[in-house]
């Protein structure tokens, strides 16, 4: 039940990227800006680009990041939006060497988001 769920997660979380960018991909090339970091991101920045939201402490963020990872073409990057708490967790993970390379990326959010803010940022037009 465990890999249904981190599966499931996984897959929203490629529909969420490439549902928000697939517009700003010619012919699946997607070019990125890797010197710029933003939480809004423009065609200026990063064309295509998996996002994930998630404050919570959990071993699981890592098995999709990395299975989101294997499934994305090798142009994107992948963001994710976290909080103080899991900010460590991340940080000292399997997913080190992806944050050095500048594929995995981390947005330090001051203020944890429950469920429904966390839809609304998704539906923003400035995100």
């Amino acid at each position: 039940m465990k890999k249904l769920i981190i599966l499931f997660l996984g897959l929203i979380f490629i529909l969420i990227g490439y549902h928000l960018f697939k517009s700003d991909c010619v012919n699946g090339e997607c070019e990125k800006n890797i010197s710029s970091r933003s939480i809004y991101l423009s065609k200026n920045l990063y064309s295509c680009i998996a996002v994930l939201v998630e404050f919570r402490i959990t071993n699981r963020i890592i098995t999709i990041v990395q299975n989101v990872n294997d499934h994305i073409p090798s142009t994107w990057s992948i963001q994710i939006f976290h909080g103080k708490d899991n900010e460590d967790l991340i940080k000292n993970s399997t997913l080190a060497p992806l944050i050095a390379s500048g594929k995995l990326f981390l947005t330090f959010m001051e203020q944890v988001y429950d469920r429904a803010r966390t839809n609304q940022l998704f539906t923003d037009p400035k995100f």
